[in-house]
């Protein structure tokens, strides 16, 4: 009987960490934006009939900014899972590959 052969899951593990590290960039852009946003809440920044109004709305931003970049942080992660997935299933198909030329004599 033959040496089993496992597939290799399809990827590019290079390319999705690639794109894991685009996403890490951009959260910790939008992480140190959140802090410019909030800083302008204060009543000392805002001022006017408009005020109240426009610091609810930098809030609902500023909190829009900080779940968007965990978002963005879980992608990474997942991104860098799959990757490793692949790399494991390329190293167990060429190892048993390699067990089955060896075992043919090659």
């Amino acid at each position: 009987m033959g040496t089993y052969i496992p597939p290799v899951l399809p990827g590019d593990p290079s390319a999705l960490r690639r794109a894991a590290r685009e996403c890490r960039t951009a959260a910790a852009s939008l992480k140190e934006t959140t802090p410019k946003v909030a800083k302008a809440l204060t009543p000392s920044a805002l001022g006017g009939p408009a005020a109240p109004g426009l610091r609810t709305r930098l809030g609902d931003a500023a909190d829009d900014l900080t779940r968007a970049a965990s978002q963005l942080e879980q992608a990474a992660d997942a991104l860098e899972q799959q990757a490793t997935k692949i790399d494991r299933s390329i190293k167990a198909h060429d190892a048993a590959v390699a067990r089955a030329q060896a075992e043919a004599g090659e």
